[in-house]
């Protein structure tokens, strides 16, 4: 009931004694207190009524936790790790907008955007078997690809290793980062059998990127809920359909 508060040596209790059941999913001793902490919301030392249920839906979750930031970078290069440098890009990378959007994200789907236009125009003039500004496009894909280097290391650097494989979308963009700038770069190689190869998958692989544009344009809420509309519209069409 409303009033009522539980402790934390009832909490840990509680705890302990679910991780006995086999039906409820173990939550390791070593984060009993962070959880109990950030769930305390008021930081009162008690979890009320609406704290307490917070803990029983949390706990139906299997969770883990992961270092926040580059704890090797700070322990081997304590004075590079508190430069201003890294500051501005610790800022970039964890500061985010009302839609969990970072200021490094926001660069980025404008780079994106930039390459989506460059992917069309190279994929027009491939159909066409215009070959006349290939060495152009391969320097800017060249380009596109270095832009994207530099986002890795620039997470890899504020953040751990173990954060930075946690999101899926992190490992996605982590493969075609290098897949595509190992493509780029393979086209400055001195073999021709090589670079006419590569020209046959090089429109197979801007596929990438087009993913990337379209999983990046998904975080902003106009084009969501335009997705969102699609979707239902397609969805009810092919019910009509087949009525």
């Amino acid at each position: 009931p409303d009033g009522m508060f539980t402790t934390k040596d009832l909490f840990f209790q509680m705890i302990k004694a679910m991780n006995d059941s086999a039906k409820t999913p173990t939550l390791a001793l070593r984060d009993i207190e962070f959880v109990y902490t950030a769930l305390d919301a008021d930081c009162g030392g008690t979890l009320d009524k609406d704290e307490f249920e917070n803990v029983c839906r949390a706990i139906q979750y299997s969770f883990w936790t992961t270092p926040k930031y580059n704890e090797t970078l700070e322990r081997w290069f304590p004075r590079l790790y508190r430069t201003q440098i890294m500051a501005a890009m610790k800022d970039y990378v964890w500061t985010q907008d009302e839609n969990g959007n970072s200021k490094l994200d926001g660069i980025m789907t404008v780079v994106l955007c930039w390459n989506t236009a460059v992917v069309v125009a190279e994929s027009y003039y491939d159909f066409r078997h215009v070959s006349a500004y290939s060495s152009l496009f391969a320097f800017v894909e060249a380009v596109f690809g270095l832009a994207y280097v530099v986002e890795f290391f620039v997470c890899i650097l504020c953040m751990s290793w173990a954060e930075y494989v946690s999101a899926s979308s992190r490992i996605f963009d982590f493969f075609t980062t290098w897949l595509l700038f190992g493509v780029s770069a393979a086209f400055y190689l001195p073999f021709a059998d090589v670079r006419s190869s590569l020209m046959h998958y090089a429109n197979i692989l801007r596929l990438l990127r087009l993913i990337r544009v379209v999983k990046s344009l998904k975080r902003l809420p106009k084009v969501a809920f335009m997705f969102t509309c699609v979707t239902t519209l397609l969805a009810s069409a092919t019910e009509i359909l087949f009525l």
